[in-house]
């Protein structure tokens, strides 16, 4: 869960929703040039070598070298090079047909792509890469139909796609956003020749402007839709109806609400109060309003609710599923049902059952295979119901569907992410590991299919329809030292560091780098903080006998930020201070996934053995903490993490023994605590901290000796505990 490891994936997401947003609306005479998203095809797809990135063709042929920071492929089907700053483009054919130029470069629409310099000018491009319109404009608009709107000077213009002028508008600008739209947005829908236009600012009407730059409607209206088969939702004087492009009413202006669902249905609403009917295009009500919730699927089917009960209706207001389900939805072409107890199945539009109601999820991912959760566990399923892969899986605490935009939902999800313990991998929708890296993250297909996953070592895949990863990873540098400085210099990515028997003071070192600094709090007290390492491991050559501590009491002994793929092996680590002195933990790490700790004794005076904050994929095992004077273990807002085979002894705390605050799926095993006591004054403390009851901690086969405190769980019910010994434990006030 670190705030960049998702950085090119959200930004492709919000690439695909900018350009829903400002993307032409079509007739079916279709676009008068060239490439566009619906006519796309796969010619090639992202490569990385290392940290460098290029294109490929689907085979693996490079066709475009790796020299760049990073490439991505728009649904227009031509590449993208960044390089710092600038961008550049690459044809479907892999040419680069513009070297990085311009601060960013959209999504081909109606033959023009839109363009940034690095001054913030804005012009457009044609498919060739050649400039179409110069860059001289403070903002625009892309293309719709020949037409886009540029500002200038304060003042908006109508241009052609020549860049020759239309018409002035002033201070009228296009309105993007589509108010009375619900579902799947459908471009293909909208008349040609129409924006709607508003004066860009709290309180204006909006009107109707034609491909001339002439109001057809006038500013007389508080909202209003696009029109499709010359017909708008519109809102005046506080109440909606339809409006045909002459202004005459098509539906009086008497509802509540109107949206439009699709091009020949809206959804509307007669008073706050009131239900939801379903009106055709000549504003005929086609149902009673009687529904309390009332929404299309991209299908045509209306999901409609009555009290607490669901069914489907068709475009014409007649029952097809009656109504006797709790929730009703369509994904990728399968109707997926709840019944009254919560629990979900598939059934036929004949109300036939095809998979019975016995899971707490559904997500279908492809024909004939199901992600389903059951009992905390998660599969995938085969339509018969046979198990593709069994049960034995994590429900994440994020979501299966968390990042999908609505208008993704319906694409065939072939690759997904499924955690056990403490590690993601990556299987196809048939259940086959398509890889033995680790992995953070998985996201949406894009139209082609390509899907972009984030590795345990916070570098982005682009991984092709088939499966195929387009990625080759960098070698290990492997080095050993002697020395802390040696050490502290050679911390970087992609290394492993074996340290020689001794001590090594991390509070003497000297200088900096890209991966490691000197960290203090402004006084005298000196640590190391290792930041934004990738792939990074430190190991003691001979288990026991190397050890890095500081003399400094107020900062952590080591600290780690913003790092992926971080392993702590054989070492001891603590503060070498008086016992009581210490005012920071043995290891701090905040925003790191995949930290793993193994065979280390995290000793004190330290506050806590180990302070973990906003991290995922945390394991301790093997290992030891003892000695510490504030806690034993802290996990705050972290999730995915594990404590195995350790043991945790002789802590004499002020405060909460283990805090596990607002984190999720965190594991105990084979784990002894023995002789650690939080006071009787100053509390009451609890032995396992939470702060919130949806909160997941397990302890099995785990042993408490010799230890007190005044209650054992903040929230019990959260706490699962299968053969804990608690021999030896004093709560001194009950659970």
């Amino acid at each position: 869960m670190l705030r960049t490891n998702l950085s090119l994936s959200i930004f492709l997401l919000a690439v695909l929703t900018v350009s829903a947003g400002f993307s032409a609306c079509k007739s079916g005479g279709g676009e008068p040039e060239g490439s566009s998203a619906e006519t796309a095809v796969l010619r090639m797809i992202p490569y990385r070598d290392g940290d460098r990135w290029g294109f490929a063709q689907p085979d693996g042929k490079i066709i475009v070298e790796t020299n760049y920071d990073q490439a991505y492929l728009l649904d227009d089907g031509y590449g993208r090079l960044v390089q710092g700053e600038l961008t550049g483009l690459v044809s479907p054919e892999g040419k680069v047909i513009l070297p990085p130029t311009y601060g960013f470069i959209g999504e081909f629409i109606d033959g023009r792509a839109m363009v940034q310099t690095p001054d913030e000018l804005y012009g457009y491009i044609g498919l060739d890469g050649q400039l179409a319109v110069a860059p001289a404009y403070a903002s625009v608009y892309n293309f719709r139909h020949g037409i886009a709107v540029v500002k200038k000077g304060g003042q908006h213009y109508l241009i052609r796609k020549d860049g020759s002028l239309v018409k002035g508008l002033g201070s009228l600008v296009p309105y993007e956003e589509e108010p009375f739209l619900s579902g799947v947005e459908n471009h293909d829908a909208f008349d040609p020749g129409y924006l709607v236009v508003w004066q860009e600012q709290e309180g204006s009407l909006f009107g109707l402007m034609d491909s001339t730059g002439n109001l057809v409607l006038d500013m007389a209206y508080e909202e209003l839709s696009r029109p499709v088969n010359g017909l708008m939702a519109a809102r005046k004087n506080g109440r909606h109806g339809l409006l045909r492009i002459d202004g005459s009413a098509a539906a009086p202006f008497e509802y509540q609400l109107i949206y439009r669902s699709s091009p020949t249905r809206f959804v509307a609403q007669k008073d706050e109060e009131g239900g939801y009917a379903i009106l055709d295009e000549q504003g005929k009500a086609l149902t009673a309003f009687e529904f309390q919730s009332l929404y299309q699927e991209p299908n045509g089917y209306f999901v409609a609710m009555k009290g607490e009960v669901t069914g489907l209706l068709d475009q014409n207001g007649k029952i097809v599923i009656p109504f006797d389900y709790s929730y009703l939805s369509f994904s990728r072409g399968y109707l997926i049902a709840t019944d009254k107890q919560s629990r979900a199945g598939l059934i036929s539009l004949d109300n036939k059952m095809i998979i019975g109601f016995e899971y707490d999820m559904i997500d279908p991912l492809s024909p004939g295979r199901f992600l389903v959760d059951k009992d905390g566990k998660r599969g995938i399923l085969g339509e018969r119901g046979d198990w593709i892969l069994p049960l034995d899986y994590q429900v994440d605490f994020i979501g299966s569907e968390s990042y999908e935009y609505a208008e993704l939902n319906q694409r065939e999800r072939k690759i997904l992410l499924l955690t056990q313990g403490q590690e993601s991998r990556l299987y196809n929708s048939d259940g086959k590991l398509l890889s033995d890296k680790k992995w953070l993250y998985c996201g949406p297909p894009d139209k082609f299919g390509i899907t972009w996953a984030t590795d345990a070592n916070g570098r982005e895949n682009c991984i092709g329809p088939d499966g195929r990863i387009y990625a080759k990873d960098p070698a290990v540098k492997k080095i050993r030292v002697q020395t802390v400085q040696a050490f502290y210099e050679a911390i970087g990515n992609d290394t492993e560091i074996t340290l020689a028997d001794g001590k090594y003071d991390l509070g003497t070192v000297t200088g900096q780098s890209d991966y490691a600094q000197v960290f203090s709090f402004g006084f005298e007290d000196r640590t190391i903080v290792i930041k934004n390492a990738r792939n990074l491991t430190i190991k003691a050559e001979n288990p026991g006998k190397a050890e890095l501590m500081t003399t400094y009491a107020f900062v952590p002994a080591l600290k780690l930020e913003e790092c992926y793929n971080l392993s702590l092996a054989g070492l001891k680590i603590g503060h070498d201070v008086a016992p009581g002195l210490c005012d920071g933990a043995v290891i701090r790490a905040d925003y790191l996934s995949y930290l793993r700790i193994d065979e280390c004794d995290l000793y004190g005076s330290g506050t806590r053995g180990l302070e973990a904050v906003s991290c995922s994929y945390i394991t301790l095992k093997n290992s030891i903490i003892r000695e510490c004077t504030t806690g034993l273990l802290s996990l705050e807002s972290c999730s995915n993490s594990g404590v195995y085979d350790c043991r945790i002894f002789d802590n004499q705390v002020y405060s909460h023994l283990v805090e596990l605050d607002y984190s999720y799926n965190i594991v105990f095993e084979r784990v002894e605590f023995k002789n650690s006591h939080s006071p009787r004054e100053y509390g009451p403390f609890a032995f396992f901290k939470m702060e919130a009851d949806y909160q997941d901690v397990r302890l099995k086969d785990c042993t408490i000796i010799d230890c007190s405190t005044d209650y054992f769980a903040s929230f019990p019910n959260v706490l699962k505990e299968v053969n804990v010994n608690r021999k030896g434990l004093v709560l001194h006030q009950g659970e």
